[in-house]
Parts: C-alpha cells; structure tokens; sequence
C-alpha cells in the first residue's frame, strides 16, 4: 500500500487535519500527546511544513477514527 503526500498537497491535507482535530474539541497539544509526538511537529502537519510518515498517517486516520481517503484526500466513504 502506498501512503504519501505530495508537497502540493501538504496544505490541504494541513486543513483536513486541523479540521478534524477540532471537530474532536482537542487543542493541537493533546492530539500530538495522543500521537506520542511533540506538539511543535504536530503543528508542522498542520501547517504543511513537513508531511507525517506512512506509519504516523496511519496512526492519525486511526485516531480520528477515518478512512485514509478522507484523511488524504478529503473524500467521504460510506
């Protein structure tokens, strides 16, 4: 399976993270503390400064309880 993003795609995957994060009510401290990272990498997501790895994509779709292509791609699946 591959798992990456492209630097075109950073930022929004940047906003569909922050958008799923608050919608969970969680400030971007204790999500990256779910996450076993530190706050200022998790912001870097956000931000699209830097792409999580294959193994922390993962981890996040699973946190926030989604599919990988509405992590990534924005796409709902039913």
């Amino acid at each position: 399976m591959m798992i990456e993003l492209h630097e075109e795609d950073d930022k929004e995957f940047g906003r569909r993270l922050m958008a799923l994060r608050r919608k969970t009510g969680l400030t971007q401290w204790q999500f990256a503390h779910l996450l076993g990272i530190t706050r200022s990498s998790y912001s870097h997501y956000e931000t699209g400064r830097r792409s999580p790895d294959r193994r922390m994509i993962l981890r996040i779709a699973n946190r926030f309880k989604v599919s990988l292509d509405t992590l990534l791609k924005g796409v709902e699946v039913s």
